[in-house]
């Protein structure tokens, strides 16, 4: 029994799974607060239910970020793909900006501005959906082809850490201490968690595969996507 679990564990004794759970709580934060706490912070503040509803339009840029991935996957950054890598660069340019865009919300109050609020939203939702990419990627570059099932597990552990645990039940308990601006403010820091993981981390080994333009990328993107980016291709 003894030697049956220590062979199931043996996989996560790996620190790149330790990378992979905290990447995966980064990627799980932003959830409850756009989703079911923001609700609860709406409904609190005496907004309409039809206006609670529209607010699901947020979640668009997770459904459709298929559409600047190739963006991400060839986009050198200044400075920090040379520093870190372009992996590791995106997700620190992601991270700084999705901790910028929770605070933001922060600061917002929906019975003054809701429109303002929504923005805020779309800010999270937009820059949340773009580090999914790159978490992605960097896992399947991080990773041998063996490693891939308990990488994905590890990465949803640490999704369930951040957006059920500390994000969904923690930001409810600290909304009831402290108040909705003051527990999302908190919440932002909790981002730094992904960050210091990123920057203790290796890149990725190079992988031996042909290599295409951006313009190649996105068109592959394109044939894939079909009608979404008939525009695209034709610009292009």
């Amino acid at each position: 029994m003894i030697a049956a679990l220590q062979k199931w564990f043996a996989p996560y004794r790996d620190r790149r799974m330790l990378t992979l759970l905290a990447l995966g709580f980064s990627s799980g934060l932003p959830a409850p607060l756009v989703f079911s706490n923001l609700s609860i912070w709406l409904r609190d503040e005496g907004v309409s239910r039809t206006d609670i509803g529209l607010f699901a339009l947020a979640a668009t840029p997770y459904a459709i970020n298929f559409l600047w991935a190739p963006l991400v996957d060839r986009l050198q950054l200044p400075f920090l793909t040379a520093r870190f890598g372009r992996r590791r660069g995106w997700a620190l340019m992601t991270q700084s900006l999705l901790m910028l865009a929770i605070a933001f919300l922060s600061f917002t109050n929906p019975s003054e501005s809701l429109w303002l609020m929504a923005a805020a939203v779309l800010f999270v939702t937009f820059v949340s959906a773009t580090q999914d990419i790159v978490i992605d990627a960097y896992r399947i570059e991080i990773l041998d082809l063996s490693q891939y099932g308990s990488g994905s597990a590890a990465g949803i552990w640490g999704w369930h850490l951040g957006g059920t645990l500390i994000g969904g039940a923690g930001g409810l308990y600290m909304a009831q201490a402290f108040g909705w601006n003051s527990a999302y403010l908190l919440l932002s820091l909790g981002v730094l968690i992904g960050m210091l993981a990123v920057l203790m981390s290796r890149n990725p080994k190079s992988h031996h595969r042909k290599k295409r333009s951006l313009r190649n990328s996105v068109h592959w993107h394109c044939w894939s996507a079909g009608p979404f980016c008939q525009s695209f291709r034709v610009a292009l």
